[in-house]
């Protein structure tokens, strides 16, 4: 019959009469001994970024300035007088804010197309408690007898 002598950490066995010093402790295996587990973002995918919403993922945006029409009404004859010095007649200007393109640089991605995922704060995880062993790193030894004295070990 074996019986064993919980200590600070470590356990005492009495085998066949010869004390052996064993670690009482297992480690979770689930958690590798770090009492968290860890699952995939579920918003980001395990990427750790999301598409950008303003741009749908495409870095750009309609200029906020000529509204994607890659002109600007001549603010001094509003396109009406053919001799207008300076519009030259044409009655717009070429958008400069966006280089007449009609698109500038999305400002909530900053051109990148996707934005730090909020839900795992860019991890790519979301880490919680173990459940396996609460969140404490080691299993329980369900094989071993707990007693509190060294009196009370039975050989």
């Amino acid at each position: 019959m074996k019986r064993f002598l919980r200590t600070t950490g470590m356990c005492l066995a009495a085998i066949l009469g010869a004390f052996v010093l064993l670690s009482m402790d297992k480690v979770c295996e689930r958690c590798k001994g770090t009492g968290m587990d860890r699952n995939e973002c579920y918003s980001c995918k395990g990427l750790g970024y999301t598409q950008c919403l303003t741009c749908n993922g495409n870095k750009m945006i309609r200029c906020t300035f000529c509204g994607g029409g890659r002109t600007i009404v001549c603010p001094h004859c509003h396109g009406r007088n053919p001799n207008c010095i300076k519009c030259g007649g044409k009655g717009y200007f070429d958008c400069e804010r966006c280089k007449a393109t009609g698109q500038i640089t999305c400002t909530v991605c900053n051109g990148e197309g996707h934005n730090r995922c909020m839900t795992c704060d860019k991890k790519g995880y979301i880490e919680f408690r173990c459940p396996d062993c609460n969140g404490t790193g080691q299993l329980p030894d369900d094989e071993t007898d707990t007693y509190s004295s060294p009196n009370s070990l039975i050989f």
